[in-house]
């Protein structure tokens, strides 16, 4: 038996990534930057987030934990327009 919303392609639309577009703070203009997102259920964050959290059970980091969710919530950002 299939799932009831794989007739909606629910899942196709939580792969896509979502282009957020990047404003100044001080000013409210668009600066032409910006960054693509992934949503939180699509496959590829599933994906990496596990690898993450693998490499820290591996490595028994001990570091803070801000880091470490640094670490988990940085695969949600699949690209950007700006150089680092």
């Amino acid at each position: 038996m299939s799932n009831p919303f794989d007739r909606y392609n629910t899942r196709a639309k939580i792969n896509q990534r979502q282009r957020i577009y990047l404003a100044d703070p001080d000013t409210g203009k668009s600066t032409g930057d910006w960054i693509d997102i992934r949503y939180s259920l699509a496959d590829d964050y599933a994906e990496a987030r596990e690898q993450v959290l693998r490499d820290i059970a591996i490595q028994g980091e001990e570091g803070p934990a801000v880091e470490r969710s640094a670490r988990i919530i940085a695969p949600l950002i699949a690209g950007w327009s700006f150089d680092v």
